[in-house]
């Protein structure tokens, strides 16, 4: 089967699934609250609310549910998966496949949650839809929301490599949800953020925050890209070279 139709299959198949909408509602559910939550009792009814609650919830609920959405679409899904050849080549193929379904569920995911957050700014303070659109804050919102998806594409890479080594899919979950977040929460006692992915997650709102302050802050932002791009390529390699042949 041409691996045009199985990506096909896999994507219609993610908007289909329990877990697809459950997670995108419960993220628009967590936008709408924690926006309405640092309007009232935060920073107030302006742009950085917005940010403020996007900022929030793509460093602690997405990055889960990225691993656990790329964990548990990897392996036994069946109808939707092809025998994978022992060849690196073959297996690599079938990996990008997931890879790009996985794309696709963090471009929903953060639309559900960017989305949400402004509208619900917006709706607060309707004096603020004119600066919105006038004051190239669209243009930020286009941006962070890129620059998001990403420094998240690694941790969908993350959780990837985890499936592919190991057969089963709740030790495969349990491996890349603790590894992750083990190495979160000692990242900066061992001085290992700038080395870690997950660090890169913040990038972008500091960007962002230092350009609705008057700071030039997306004027360098290659060692991001950079950053994210080498460790998306080298663990879905990884994930290519120790995964085994998959079921239907």
């Amino acid at each position: 089967m041409d691996y045009k139709i199985i990506l096909t299959l896999n994507i219609k198949s993610s908007l289909n699934s329990i877990f697809f909408v459950l997670t995108n509602a419960s993220l628009l559910l967590l936008a709408s609250l924690t926006t309405f939550g640092y309007t009232l009792f935060d920073v107030g009814v302006d742009l950085n609310s917005a940010i403020k609650s996007i900022h929030s919830i793509t460093i602690t609920a997405l990055p889960l549910y990225i691993l656990v959405f790329s964990t548990h679409y990897f392996e036994g899904n069946k109808g939707k998966t092809v025998l994978m050849r022992h060849s690196v080549a073959s297996r690599y193929k079938i990996i990008i496949i997931k890879f790009f379904e996985m794309g696709f569920y963090i471009f929903i995911s953060l639309a559900a949650i960017q989305v949400t957050a402004w509208t619900v700014t917006l709706l607060c303070n309707t004096s603020l839809t004119s600066i919105f659109i006038h004051n190239n804050i669209l243009f930020l919102a286009t941006i962070l929301f890129l620059q998001s998806i990403i420094t998240c594409l690694p941790i969908a890479s993350f959780g990837i490599f985890w499936a592919s080594l190991l057969r089963s899919e709740m030790t495969a979950l349990g491996a890349s949800l603790g590894t992750y977040l083990i190495l979160d929460l000692v990242k900066n006692y061992f001085e290992i953020s700038k080395y870690f992915f997950s660090a890169y997650l913040d990038t972008p709102f500091q960007k962002a925050y230092d350009t609705l302050n008057g700071i030039s802050g997306f004027n360098q932002t290659l060692d991001l890209y950079i950053s994210s791009f080498i460790w998306t390529f080298f663990l879905l390699l990884a994930a290519s070279l120790v995964s085994k042949t998959m079921d239907h």
